[in-house]
């Protein structure tokens, strides 16, 4: 489980290196694409772009388009699914889990808020902050436990950027279904 862990969290991290370098439910978004993973689905605007190679340990990412000429950092929206090796896991274990790894390996680590929502799939919200390379970021994610697998959903964003992308990435992240 620690190892889990330690991937998913060098995955959160790496994501914003490789930015700064380069559901809950079923909503209607209209005129948004639809992506149909093998087990999920999730909507996004057009001009967010999909990147499904692979990297980091990602099933996908979105990334948001620029908001001002000359930003460096991509804002992005991955999603992660590891399989679990602890049948006795909760929502509640492995956000205190995830926040005990935080706390050990991200400077500055701020938690602003987690909570679990009751939901057709619960899932658990957790809202952080925190420095990486030198770029203040705010994480927002969702973590669902379904299968015998969990389902990290992470919007990371330049603290800057974050309050005026995240109505459209909640809404993204709000789209996410788990379909089987």
């Amino acid at each position: 489980m620690k190892s889990m862990l330690r991937i998913l969290l060098a995955c959160m991290l790496t994501t914003g290196a490789l930015a700064a370098t380069a559901s809950s439910g079923t909503t209607k978004n209209t005129g948004w694409t639809t992506f149909v993973g093998k087990d999920f689905t999730i909507q996004y605007p057009k001009e967010w772009s999909l990147d499904q190679s692979g990297a980091m340990g990602t099933i996908f990412f979105l990334s948001a388009p620029k908001l001002t000429h000359g930003e460096e950092f991509v804002n992005t929206i991955n999603l992660v699914i590891r399989e679990i090796d602890d049948p006795k896991l909760t929502l509640e274990s492995y956000n205190n889990q995830t926040i005990a790894a935080l706390n050990k390996e991200l400077p500055l680590a701020n938690i602003i808020s987690s909570k679990t929502v009751a939901a057709k799939v619960p899932y658990r919200e957790l809202h952080f902050s925190g420095v990486q390379i030198k770029v203040r970021l705010e994480w927002y994610q969702f973590f669902f436990i379904k299968n015998k697998r969990t389902y990290t959903l992470t919007f990371t964003a330049e603290q800057s950027s974050y309050q005026r992308l995240f109505p459209v990435a909640s809404a993204i992240m709000h789209s996410f279904a788990i379909t089987k």
